[in-house]
């Protein structure tokens, strides 16, 4: 068996994944590894980057967009390693970051996911843990309590801490652009769950992992550097609404019908907020009128969204979204 599959899911991020590809040729250490890239029939030309730069790459081309989740498990159900990495395409590693993840996961087998810590470009620390969606931290988010008073360990707490965590430790969500996974855990947990097209999939597969008694560990003594956004920024209304359909779908996974109605109210409580907030700071803030501009039309579109004009579905995948 390989020691360790890297899946890279990737739709019209060539430059991006180019570069991801070579960093992970660049820190590799002595371990039997294989990498798969799942391309979600990209239009910039990344599969035959692929297939002229690193043809030692499993390339896969699915016919559509498939979505994250669906196109990582294509790479599961192709892959051979006892670990498995899925990461984004805008991904980077320092060195050792692969190695030291896997001995790691030697060492603790009651880990079922890894994540390591995620750096912005300007090396900044990237939150890729959190707490699971609750009734109050979901309030707090939708009337920007978490932003008036981010430190406060009521209204913040979705967070951990604005402050680096230096040891590993569990948490209850691992952010899905970095996880390493462990195939005996995975056997045991499932697949991603595909009704899931873009973003969720994280917090239902770490809530999964939970339940089944596998440990989420955040593990700082690794590090990648995460870009964000390599594939969303493509089409940034329609991935941002799709954020909300996922929220919809694991609400309604996991509190019934009555979550899925505090989640739809939550949601508009939250966009009418940032429609006035954005429409203050357009009349004051003439530096930055154009981002409270754009703020306020992708609430207002999100709201015709969370209305169900003709053409959309709420909690179904509309293909015109994507």
């Amino acid at each position: 068996m390989t020691d360790l599959s890297i899946i890279i899911v990737s739709w019209n991020a060539q430059e991006f994944l180019r570069q991801c590809l070579q960093s992970i040729y660049e820190t590799v250490n002595n371990f039997n590894y294989e990498i798969l890239v799942i391309d979600n029939h990209s239009s910039d030309g990344s599969p035959d980057m692929v297939k002229n730069e690193f043809p030692q790459v499993n390339l896969i081309c699915n016919c559509e967009n498939l979505g994250f989740a669906k196109a990582n498990n294509i790479g599961i159900k192709q892959s051979t390693g006892r670990f498995l990495c899925l990461v984004n395409s805008d991904i980077t590693f320092q060195k050792y970051c692969f190695y030291r993840m896997m001995v790691y996961m030697d060492e603790n087998p009651e880990i079922g996911i890894l994540g390591p810590k995620v750096l912005n470009p300007d090396q900044t620390l990237q939150h890729n843990y959190r707490k699971f969606p609750t009734h109050w931290n979901t309030l707090c988010r939708a009337l920007a309590l978490d932003t008036l008073s981010p430190k406060s360990r009521w209204f913040g707490s979705h967070l951990y801490s604005l402050h680096a965590i230096d040891s590993p430790c569990r948490v209850e969500v691992l952010t899905g652009c970095f996880w390493m996974v462990r195939r005996s855990a995975l056997n045991d947990v499932g697949l991603l769950d595909e009704s899931f097209f873009l973003y969720g999939e994280d917090v239902d597969w770490c809530k999964r992992y939970a339940k089944a008694g596998w440990g989420v560990v955040y593990f700082p003594d690794a590090v990648a550097i995460h870009f964000a956004g390599a594939s969303s920024s493509s089409a940034p209304l329609k991935n941002y609404i799709e954020g909300k359909r996922s929220s919809f779908l694991y609400w309604k996974k996991y509190h019934g019908i009555t979550g899925l109605l505090y989640i739809y109210i939550m949601t508009i409580i939250y966009e009418l907020i940032r429609i006035f907030i954005g429409t203050v700071f357009v009349s004051i803030k003439f530096s930055e009128k154009e981002k409270f501009k754009h703020q306020i039309n992708r609430s207002f579109r999100c709201i015709l969204w969370l209305l169900n004009i003709p053409g959309m579905k709420l909690c179904k995948k509309d293909r015109s979204l994507h």
